[in-house]
């Protein structure tokens, strides 16, 4: 029997907005998302989307409270207190940023839909702080003009995956594929340690306190 191999073209779209992705895969017009989603996303369209296997697994994403350099009173927060008398800023379309600064109970939260804008606002010293995944650059967590507020961090207490959607043809395939292929890198451990380069889950804040452990 021959056995026969088929090539498909991927095609790339390039589109940074959050909410505007899950759209184009609610559509059907786009087979699946090139950047992972929330799963809290994903099962909020049980008629459209399908999650593959976790990417990265909830608990695992953790993220700084990232402040401008120059804030003392942000920087010397060490406390759920000291946090709470803080002001902060999120998009609310970002589920679980929004949920986990909730957590913290900041004195005033804000929605900005720009990210750019929010970290104008955070290092003019307007807003106190956003949430950041840790920015790694050999020891230095440092990002622009900001600081993550040391020793403390937050959990998004979320997964994240690859989303499906299930309009598109041969939905199923795509998803057995993707599968399989998540299945392999993290039996190899490929993917924890990509996302540990780039400061999720990373060594260096291994022992920093996580203010919503609970």
């Amino acid at each position: 029997m021959l056995s026969y191999l088929i090539r498909r073209v991927l095609e790339y779209f390039d589109n940074s907005v959050y909410g505007r992705n899950i759209d184009l895969l609610n559509s059907g017009k786009f087979a699946m998302s090139a950047d992972t989603l929330w799963l809290s996303d994903i099962n909020a369209h049980p008629e459209s989307l399908l999650a593959s296997k976790a990417v990265i697994n909830k608990g695992d994403y953790d993220v700084g409270l990232y402040t401008s350099k120059n804030n003392d009173k942000a920087l010397k927060a060490q406390t759920t207190d000291d946090i709470s008398r803080l002001t902060a800023i999120s998009n609310r379309f970002w589920t679980a940023d929004w949920h986990t600064i909730n957590q913290l109970k900041p004195n005033k939260l804000a929605h900005i839909e720009s990210f750019p804008n929010m970290k104008r606002l955070v290092k003019s010293e307007i807003a106190d702080y956003t949430l950041l995944h840790f920015r790694v650059s050999e020891s230095d967590l440092s990002y622009e003009e900001m600081l993550p507020i040391p020793n403390i961090k937050a959990v998004l207490w979320d997964s994240r995956h690859y989303a499906i959607s299930t309009h598109f043809p041969n939905h199923q395939r795509i998803a057995k594929a993707i599968n399989a292929g998540l299945k392999q890198l993290h039996q190899q451990n490929k993917i924890e340690t990509a996302y540990q380069s780039v400061g999720i889950n990373h060594p260096l804040t291994a022992d920093w306190k996580v203010l919503n452990a609970n």
